[in-house]
């Protein structure tokens, strides 16, 4: 048997390493996508009056609710206090909207670059100030490890996953382990057991590429974790 802490280790230096710069998680840049997720999501009212239709792409301000853009501002002050740097300009400013950053500073983005939890709530918007928007329904599902991309749908040799276009998807996401992090534990056990001769020369990486498929079954009804 192998040490397990020192196998873990090794297994998230490996992801560490792979890590994407901040401005790569806010990837969508299809306007009829991004559209859609502001009727989808925007604030109510807005949306009943038809103002989302008019808003910019790059400016979904006027689609947060006006306790949302108190809460923006204040997490903004608090963001420049605490880094000495403006949200606006900076893109590892990401903050939880619904939640009060009075008594949820830990709704912000961490030091470490690491994203703040997702809530399981159709409410419950990553915000980024210098994108002007929040995290979408697909972007934030890649966060999760499921293919919401084309190039992550080819890495897994798995159908595209577009969650936009799922009614209520944000019920799929918040509040749960994502696959990565399950997928490592699984490495894990898996790097620190003995296996039979012929597998014993796997590498990780190997491992990783049959392991991470099999958390996103595939069938008709479509994918389940």
């Amino acid at each position: 048997m192998a040490d397990i802490p020192t196998v873990y280790d090794e297994l998230c230096s490996l992801l560490l390493a792979r890590k994407l710069p901040p401005a790569a998680l806010w990837w969508e840049q299809d306007p009829g996508a991004l559209r859609r997720e502001m009727l989808q999501y925007g604030d109510t009212k807005e949306r009943a009056a038809g103002n989302a239709h008019a808003v910019e792409l790059d400016n979904w301000l006027p689609l947060l609710t006006e306790v949302e853009r108190t809460r923006l501002e204040l997490y903004k002050k608090k963001w420049l206090a605490r880094t000495g740097r403006e949200a606006t300009a900076d893109p590892n400013a990401c903050f939880m909207v619904s939640q009060n950053p009075e008594s949820h500073w830990t709704a912000a983005r961490c030091r470490d670059g690491a994203l703040p939890t997702k809530l399981h709530s159709s409410g419950a918007r990553l915000f980024s100030p210098k994108c002007g928007r929040w995290m979408t329904t697909n972007e934030c599902g890649t966060q999760f490890g499921p293919p919401c991309r084309s190039d992550c749908a080819l890495a897994l040799n798995l159908p595209l996953l577009d969650l936009s276009r799922v009614d209520r998807a944000h019920e799929l996401l918040g509040n749960a382990q994502h696959m990565p992090n399950i997928a490592v534990a699984w490495l894990a056990i898996l790097a620190s057991v003995s296996l039979p001769e012929a597998s014993s020369r796997v590498s990780v990486n190997e491992l990783s590429g049959w392991v991470l498929p099999c958390f996103l079954k595939v069938d008709k009804r479509g994918y389940g974790l």
